[in-house]
């Protein structure tokens, strides 16, 4: 089913049948003087009716908040070794233990978060630019 002539594109045909997800959409792309209460009780809604998207949103956002502030959280440097404690198990001071040159695996996993993420958000950005 082609739109009609006068459609412009890029535009929804709002006189269109919808179904509930279309309308909801819509309702949320509507233009109008309360349009941000009207989009916040839209993504109410939606978080709802989807509660694993709330919480993949959560983790999401642990995550990036873990990386942007990677110096802070991490209790010890990735890179300094220890080798009297090398292989040492999960305990108190090292969350994760420690690999086999002993430098804390828990902050190599903070900042490995950190560097993902920026390598993820430059590669994102250099798609997008053309």
């Amino acid at each position: 089913m082609s739109p009609p002539a006068s459609a412009q594109p890029g535009r929804l045909n709002l006189e269109a049948p919808m179904t509930p997800a279309t309308a909801s959409v819509a309702a949320m792309d509507a233009p109008a003087s309360g349009a941000t209460p009207r989009r916040a009780r839209a993504l109410g809604r939606v978080l709802k009716r989807k509660p694993l998207g709330l919480a993949s949103a959560a983790v999401l956002s642990i995550l990036v908040l873990t990386a942007i502030f990677a110096d802070v959280l991490a209790p010890y440097d990735p890179l300094e070794t220890q080798p009297e404690i090398r292989l040492a198990p999960p305990s108190r001071e090292h969350l994760f233990g420690t690999d086999d040159i002993g430098r804390d695996v828990f902050s190599r996993v903070i900042h490995g978060a950190s560097i993902s993420s920026s390598s993820a958000s430059w590669t994102r950005s250099r798609r997008f630019r053309g």
